[in-house]
């Protein structure tokens, strides 16, 4: 027998003993499920009989084939299979594993493509993800009684990181963002969105240095500008120093920034500005993470990450944050996407919305949580945090500005009736 007609004796085999004793589809519901049968009868039977038994209804052949099941093949199974009802675990387990090293063997297969035109280090980072979602175990099944103690053990420890540092995680650096999310929580991507020059990168920059200066390591992947650029940009915002005047090499200007320099080596800052594709910004992040260098990254910005296939752009940015987000979960750490937004607000003169991203709605679904910022008539900023699934939405009554000179990004007051101008 090969290796096809022995899948196919298995697969039949669990089926087999199903119609014998359909009860024993419990025992192996939650590590099997219909996708892991290769034929296409065999299948569509384990969903009609999980469908059946979840719906109290009685399983017999008649019954699977008025509901779309083949009546030759169901009756073939049941008069020539031989599966046990008792060994139904077993069997379930072999087709995994058969399962499993197909899937693994495919994926095997595209990384070899991958190393024609990718580093061995992406290519390694794509596999190890990938490989991560072929294995499954019987389940994660929790009582109730375990599922509020693993939230009370959750909410004591987001109570002492609080009391520690005054956050539930890394903090912005706007005081703002900090009262409406308690921080950058673990396993969660955070998008900040603006039309260019509001101060998306400001913010952004100003939250890493903050951040390292709590303690937590940052780990920024610039896309857009490269690492002196973001080195002046971290001096004039700490030094408060004129980014203009240190760009150039006015001399008056050193003193502040080599002071500022100083105390910025030290901290736990780490800058990437040469990885452009998704695989290689997520191996950087990995690698990042994996070496116990930050909690923290940020990716400066989602627009210009570039990604596989022949994708539309509305596809390829999908495909970008879907990553970015799996990736947030796998390494339980926060990631922040800096993304452009659409004319959509200017044209129309309002404030802008979820919608407004630019180029794709996949982003919007995958954010944990979108922060916008949108330039008011009297050009002053205001933040509207318009997706937040652990907090407060809606726009911040405080009054921004961006102050280019030394690239701060500061509140400075509140709007009247707490709304824009």
């Amino acid at each position: 027998m090969n290796n096809s007609e022995d899948l196919e004796y298995l697969e039949r085999s669990v089926i087999s003993a199903l119609l014998k004793e359909p009860d024993r589809i419990h025992e192996i519901s939650n590590r099997l499920n219909a996708s892991d049968f290769s034929g296409s009868n065999n299948r569509k039977s384990f969903e009609l009989i999980s469908r059946a038994v979840t719906n109290g209804e009685a399983v017999d052949v008649m019954v699977l084939a008025e509901n779309g099941g083949n009546l030759q093949y169901l009756i073939d199974v049941s008069r020539n299979a031989a599966g046990v009802p008792a060994n139904i675990a077993h069997y379930a387990d072999s087709l995994l594993e058969r399962g499993m090293k197909r899937k693994a063997s495919i994926l095997f297969r595209q990384a070899d493509e991958k190393l024609l035109t990718n580093s061995s280090e992406e290519v390694l980072s794509w596999l190890t993800g990938e490989l991560s979602t072929v294995e499954r175990n019987a389940g994660s099944e929790m009582s109730a009684q375990e599922v509020i103690t693993a939230a009370l053990h959750s909410m004591d420890d987001a109570r002492e990181q609080r009391e520690g540092n005054g956050m539930n995680g890394a903090p912005w650096a706007l005081s703002s963002l900090n009262d409406a999310m308690g921080g950058l929580a673990p396993s969660r991507l955070y998008i900040v969105a603006a039309r260019p020059g509001c101060g998306k990168t400001a913010i952004a920059q100003q939250t890493a240095v903050a951040a390292a200066k709590a303690g937590f390591g940052v780990g920024i992947c610039s896309l857009e500008i490269d690492s002196s650029e973001i080195g002046r940009r971290w001096i004039s915002h700490l030094g408060q120093a004129n980014i203009s005047g240190i760009s150039r090499g006015y001399e008056q200007f050193f003193d502040d920034a080599f002071k500022a320099g100083q105390k910025l080596s030290e901290l736990p800052l780490f800058v990437d500005d040469d990885s452009y594709s998704l695989d290689a910004v997520c191996s950087r992040i990995t690698r990042w993470r994996r070496e116990g260098k930050i909690e923290l990254a940020i990716v400066d910005h989602i627009g210009l990450i570039e990604y596989s296939g022949n994708k539309s752009r509305n596809d390829g940015l999908g495909e970008v944050s879907r990553r970015l987000k799996k990736l947030a979960k796998q390494l339980d750490m926060p990631i922040i996407a800096l993304s452009q937004m659409n004319r959509g607000s200017e044209k129309d003169n309002r404030r802008p919305q979820l919608s407004d991203l630019r180029d794709s709605g996949n982003i919007e679904q995958d954010a944990d949580a979108a922060i916008f910022l949108n330039l008011t008539k009297d050009n002053h900023v205001e933040i509207g945090v318009l997706k937040n699934r652990m907090g407060e939405i809606g726009w911040r009554p405080e009054r921004f500005e961006f102050d280019g000179s030394v690239q701060t990004f500061r509140e400075i007051g509140t709007f009247p009736n707490g709304g824009a101008l």
